[in-house]
């Protein structure tokens, strides 16, 4: 499917610019950028997951006050954190790979 998609998406006028015109290149490097990426969140992916889960649970918990205004606050900071969360184990370490390999080359 992931190969269709690709080749389905790109253009190919001349053979000999066929890997540039097609997305194929670009799917190969975003699965490069993937593993990378994996490799990276294992060192410290348990950490991060075991703090903000316990961050997760603790404002989950606090929604079950009855003032309203705690309550509210705490489900928007729970929602915030698990976004926070999500971020850092995806975007930032796609970000962090970016800038070794600018600072490599």
């Amino acid at each position: 499917m992931f190969a269709y998609i690709s080749l389905t998406l790109g253009d190919s006028p001349r053979l000999s610019s066929f890997y540039i015109s097609s997305k194929v290149l670009l799917g190969l490097s975003g699965v490069v950028l993937v593993m990378l990426c994996l490799v990276e969140v294992v060192e410290v992916g348990p950490s991060i997951t075991l703090a903000s889960l316990s961050e997760v649970l603790a404002f989950a918990l606090t929604s079950f006050i009855p003032m309203s205004a705690c309550r509210v606050f705490s489900m928007f900071a729970a929602l915030a954190v698990l976004l926070d969360f999500l971020l850092q184990v995806t975007a930032f370490v796609a970000l962090i790979v970016f800038y070794f390999w600018k600072t490599e080359g």
